[in-house]
């Protein structure tokens, strides 16, 4: 985590990625605190929702976070929603969800923006997925918050 976070602040171009750093790197401090208190998961499964945690400006995937741990994306996947009775896909976008929301409340960035921040390409997808989890299209949820 320590490189990981040493890398993107060497290599920060604006005053709005430098102003999100420091809660990014407070975020992922307490999100690894709090992911490695659940008693009730494996440690492999610990070990994954810390990855996913730590890596959320990435795109992430089962065969790619598989890989990552050295496992059989098949066996990772069902070892996953055995201990957290969700999906590895749908654990890795509500968790990328929220962090979006997080984001529309605490800075200015724009939307595509957002969506780039926890790791979507595509905007359309991410306006989708981001539709499917909260109920509202990303533009309306932001604007919503400007408005109250």
């Amino acid at each position: 985590l320590y490189n990981s976070l040493f890398h993107k602040l060497e290599n920060l171009h604006t005053r709005d990625a430098l102003l999100k750093m420091p809660y990014e790197i407070c975020y992922k401090y307490c999100m690894l605190c709090k992911n490695t208190s659940f008693p009730e998961y494996s440690k492999t499964i610990n070990e994954v929702i810390n990855y996913i945690h730590s890596h959320l400006e990435e795109p992430l995937s089962l065969a790619q976070i598989a890989e990552h741990f050295h496992k059989n994306a098949s066996t990772l996947s069902a070892s996953f929603s055995q201990n957290t009775g969700t999906s590895l896909s749908n654990y890795i976008q509500r968790v990328k969800i929220e962090k979006a929301c997080e984001y529309f409340k605490s800075t200015t960035l724009s939307v595509s923006e957002v969506a780039l921040a926890v790791g979507f390409q595509d905007f359309a997808y991410f306006s989708r997925i981001f539709k499917k989890h909260t109920g509202c299209a990303p533009k309306k949820y932001r604007d919503q918050l400007v408005s109250d």
